[in-house]
């Protein structure tokens, strides 16, 4: 048989580019100079003969460090935001609100207006919630399957704002008649179509 030790302690080896942390950072800042701020991280770091790689070694304490991105955030906190010169950016564009969250924002206003209180739920769910709780046959291509979920809560990215609510309803049943609530929020479901395999829409969903 085999044998192991939990948890395991040891070092997550990460590597990321110097260019790209030098371009995250937005400072020409030396390799010398990377591995100096990173060891103020907690993160050991050594950079290859050509100076174009940097391998970091994420000890167990350090969870929040998973790509080159992370170690790129932690040089440039080692290093300083207020030593970073600020520009002015080479693109210009006028922010403006997306029109779905300009009709999520008159649509909450209307159901508070009618009385309603708005709920924030998980968007995540079970898969018997979803389905058989709500008497709803599963035909395979809706819900978002949640892959190896740490709870049996968290099975499926929510295809209804129902189950939320319905919760939500059971947990204030105690409050005073009548009750009403509301949600506007994004669901998830499959979609061959996309990219991720799976797209978003902004449903509004209502409990009397």
């Amino acid at each position: 048989g085999s044998s192991f030790e939990s948890p395991d302690m040891s070092d997550r080896s990460v590597e990321a580019n110097v260019d790209y942390i030098r371009s995250i950072v937005g400072v020409p800042i030396e390799t010398s100079r990377i591995c100096e701020v990173l060891e103020r991280m907690q993160i050991p770091c050594q950079i290859s003969e050509d100076d174009q790689k940097a391998t970091v070694a994420v000890p167990p304490t350090r969870s929040d460090v998973l790509h080159a991105c992370d170690v790129a955030e932690d040089v440039a906190i080692a290093y300083g935001y207020n030593n970073v010169p600020t520009k002015v950016p080479s693109t210009l564009s006028d922010g403006k609100q997306q029109p779905i969250n300009a009709l999520t924002d008159l649509l909450r206003v209307e159901c508070a207006m009618a009385g309603f209180t708005e709920a924030l739920t998980w968007g995540l769910c079970s898969h018997a919630e979803a389905f058989e709780n709500l008497n709803r046959k599963d035909d395979g291509s809706t819900a978002v399957v949640i892959c190896q979920p740490k709870t049996p809560e968290f099975e499926i990215a929510r295809p209804s704002l129902l189950p939320g609510l319905l919760k939500t309803l059971y947990s204030n049943q105690d409050q005073s008649l009548p009750i009403k609530l509301f949600e506007v929020s994004d669901i998830c479901v499959l979609d061959s179509t996309t990219d991720t395999g799976a797209r978003n829409e902004r449903h509004l969903a209502a409990i009397y």
